[in-house]
Parts: structure tokens; C-alpha cells; sequence
């Protein structure tokens, strides 16, 4: 998952680090790519920011513009 996708999802680094129990500072060091340990965290608190392949809702929905 984007890193960026997954700020916005939660409402903003602050969130999305609390989500986690970690620092936004943390957060901020991560690159374009979450973390896959954080990934799989996210998949078990917040599966509705997945679809149901798994896929991030993001890439989900650029798999269906793809399509269309």
C-alpha cells in the first residue's frame, strides 16, 4: 500500500500512526511503500481499506478504471 494512501485513509499521519501504536515521526520515515509488518497490521484492524482480493483499495480502483 502507498504510503500516502494509507495517511489519507486514516485521516492524516497522526492518526495513522496512533492506528499503529507508533510515533508520526515513524510514520514519516516510511518511503513511498508502507511497511509489509505495517501492511499486515492494517489488513487485521482495518480490513475495509481492502477489497475483498486483498488488494489495497487504491490499486483496487485503479484496476477497475483500467478496465473500464
Amino acid at each position: 500500500m502507498k504510503t500516502e494512501v494509507a495517511i489519507n485513509l486514516a485521516g492524516g499521519t497522526t492518526s495513522l500512526a496512533s492506528l499503529l501504536g507508533i510515533t508520526p515521526g515513524a510514520v514519516s520515515q516510511w518511503g513511498e511503500e508502507i511497511p509489509d509488518a505495517r501492511e499486515w497490521q492494517l489488513r487485521v484492524i482495518q480490513p475495509t481499506w481492502f477489497d475483498s482480493t486483498g488488494a489495497d483499495l487504491s490499486t483496487a480502483s485503479n484496476s477497475k478504471k483500467a478496465e473500464a
